[in-house]
């Protein structure tokens, strides 16, 4: 703002931070408390766009016919994953109007052994949008694998509701008592358990029954590890036998273990800090 001043003259401008962000309806004032009729009194503001979001550690997860691709923000806003099988053609779209700034977004119905192709994007609340990678730069690609023998998989990338779903062909999916849905997982959205009372059911199924080799895993953030923390727990049926058929756990007060049938033939595949155990 430019003013001449004489004796009679006074001014006042609204002072905004360089760089800083104005909540939306900001009342910006210039005015003159003091005209006069012999000199120009003017001012000038700019009005400037909203600064996009940065995008960074964008990655994506497969899981037999799906994907979950996930990436971080420094400020908060809504996610869109743009997709397809060509470079030059991503005609598929999934979007997420959650306002976060860890995101993840699962694709569903992928073709097993075909290469796709993704672009991510982040719109903030003045619908602001920020891409990556931004064209003509080459989007991102990965491969739908269905590796032979998987018979469960969760991305816990639904982020509402009670139920998770199986991202395998075997229809194995849960249903969550208690658990609750937070954005701070390992790639974007999770489930946090209190330890206690919270769990996901997935009833039994004939392809659960693993009798020959079999790997178990999960991404998990223990807040403890004393004690004998379960992660995955697969129960005998009662009437034969209420003990356990196979688990994992976070920790057996010393350490993560596996926990197999009590049959010689039953190895496991095991890549935690200590050797697999067999239930007695």
């Amino acid at each position: 703002m430019h003013q001449w001043l004489g004796s009679a003259d006074s001014h006042w401008l609204q002072n905004l931070t360089d760089g800083a962000v104005a909540a939306s309806g900001t009342l910006v004032q210039m005015r003159d408390s003091a005209p006069t009729a012999d000199r120009w009194n003017f001012g000038a503001a700019e009005i400037l766009t909203a600064r996009p979001a940065v995008i960074s550690t964008v990655r994506a997860a497969t899981m037999a016919t799906a994907a979950v691709v996930s990436w971080t923000t420094d400020i908060s806003t809504a996610s869109r994953v743009d997709y397809g099988t060509s470079p030059g053609a991503l005609t598929f779209s999934v979007t997420d109007p959650a306002i976060v700034t860890s995101h993840s977004v699962a694709l569903y119905g992928l073709s097993p052994g075909a290469v796709y192709y993704y672009r991510v994007t982040s719109v903030d609340a003045s619908w602001t949008a920020s891409t990556s990678p931004v064209p003509p730069a080459a989007p991102l690609s990965f491969t739908a694998v269905d590796p032979a023998g998987l018979v469960a998989a969760f991305s816990f990338s639904e982020g509402t509701g009670t139920a998770v779903t199986d991202l395998t062909r075997s229809g194995n999916n849960g249903v969550i008592s208690g658990a609750t849905w937070t954005s701070g997982g390992r790639y974007g959205k999770a489930l946090s358990f209190d330890g206690v009372s919270n769990w996901i059911t997935v009833n039994d199924s004939a392809s659960l029954d693993l009798t020959t080799n079999m790997t178990i895993e999960a991404w998990v953030n223990p807040a403890s590890t004393a004690g004998w923390q379960s992660v995955l727990y697969k129960e005998r049926p009662a009437a034969t036998d209420a003990g356990m058929a196979w688990s994992l756990y976070a920790s057996d007060n010393s350490a993560p273990s596996v926990e197999c049938p009590p049959t010689s033939a039953t190895p496991c595949a095991f890549s935690t800090s200590t050797a697999p155990r067999r239930s007695q």
